[in-house]
């Protein structure tokens, strides 16, 4: 009996040896899994003798644990679409008074002083807005390269230049 009870509580104290509050730890990826994600697209197609309205079309995306890296090397050089700048007619001043642009740029003089003022060709163009009003705007498109300097003709004093390149340096 006395062996029954030491051998019982020798089981006992095995037991509670191997019971520790640390959990199990188990190794986690230093990395996130690698993903590639791959588009499938079923069509429905009907079968003999079956009439069908429309084939509806089903689109997929599923990811697969594969990473692939790629980068976009652009094949061609693109090529600049026209821009539209603007200029501000106000306290008696064109705002920028000069601009560089690239031919082909429309520019776009907006009035916001309360007296009128024209946008008139000086010099290298020929273009007129004839007299605007406070909130009237008026736009021009260069289509030549070179200086081309402008003002109001009812105030002397106001001038702007604008300069047109093939691309801006």
């Amino acid at each position: 009996m006395k062996y029954t009870w030491l051998a019982g509580l020798l089981v006992l104290v095995v037991l509670i040896s191997g019971c520790t509050s640390e959990p199990i730890s188990t190794p986690q990826p230093t990395q996130p899994a690698p993903t590639r994600t791959v588009e499938v697209t079923m069509g429905v197609t009907p079968t003999a003798g079956v009439t069908t309205i429309a084939t509806p079309t089903v689109t997929a995306t599923m990811t697969v644990g594969v990473t692939s890296t790629a980068r976009a090397t652009p094949t061609a050089t693109a090529t600049p679409t026209a821009q539209t700048v603007s200029v501000e007619i106000k306290d008696f001043k064109f705002n920028p008074a000069t601009l560089n642009i690239t031919r082909g740029t429309t520019v776009t003089w907006t009035q916001r002083d309360s007296a009128p003022h024209t946008v008139t060709a000086t010099s290298g163009e020929s273009f007129d807005s004839g007299s605007l009003n406070q909130g009237q705007t008026y736009s021009y498109t260069f289509d030549r390269t070179g200086t081309f300097v402008y003002g109001c003709t009812i105030h002397p004093t106001m001038s702007g230049t604008i300069r047109v390149t093939e691309r801006l340096t």
